[in-house]
């Protein structure tokens, strides 16, 4: 069962073939009437709380906020949670455990590949400095490359966990706040509270 809001993004023609190709029920909800998709607004209070967490935590500029609202709905849909018998809602939809090795630190410093087409010339380093934006798709991360601000997907990347290039100040000298190793990656929410009374 989807409830939407009545919105032409959902009730269109190819999601009515995809929802009954996969047996999806549609109910529509009065329109400008959130309270009746409790569940979703909660679901998508809890993604932008990462959301900032994740900005916050690294000092990304805010106009990458999309990268961040992809990284924290990945972590939601793979973090188990209490409701659900402590199973992500991966495990749940797809009858098996999420892969976590890919899961890197939002905002740490990387070096990834240059494309021998972009480089300035032949000799030039092959390694380009970056700050991690998240998962591209489950082979590739999109980076951040300070030279030039522009966005770039690699899978050739060296990581630098613990070095965020954006922060100044205090906070450089101490471990950032907002890590996910695959060992912390287990924990349901993250606490950015700490980090941001500071």
């Amino acid at each position: 069962m989807i409830t939407t809001d009545g919105g032409g993004e959902i009730l269109n023609q190819q999601f009515k073939e995809l929802a009954n190709k996969k047996g999806l029920k549609q109910n529509v909800s009065p329109p400008y009437t959130p309270e009746h998709n409790g569940i979703a607004e909660r679901a998508n209070r809890k993604i932008l709380e990462k959301e900032r967490c994740l900005l916050l935590g690294s000092k990304i500029p805010h106009q990458y906020w999309p990268k961040a609202v992809n990284t924290a709905a990945y972590l939601s849909n793979i973090l188990p949670t209490p409701s659900r018998n402590n199973f992500s809602p991966y495990y749940i939809w797809n009858k098996r455990s999420p892969e976590i090795k890919n899961v890197r630190t939002f905002g740490c410093k990387v070096i990834f590949s240059s494309p021998k087409q972009k480089r300035a010339w032949k000799l030039a380093s092959v390694g380009e400095v970056g700050i991690l934006l998240g998962l591209s798709n489950k082979s590739s991360y999109c980076i951040l490359k300070l030279k030039d601000s522009k966005v770039y997907n690699s899978r050739k990347i060296l990581f630098f966990e613990k070095e965020f290039l954006l922060l100044t100040g205090k906070q450089e000298s101490h471990q950032a706040p907002v890590t996910f190793s695959a060992d912390e990656v287990q924990e349901e929410y993250f606490d950015c509270h700490e980090f941001l009374d500071k």
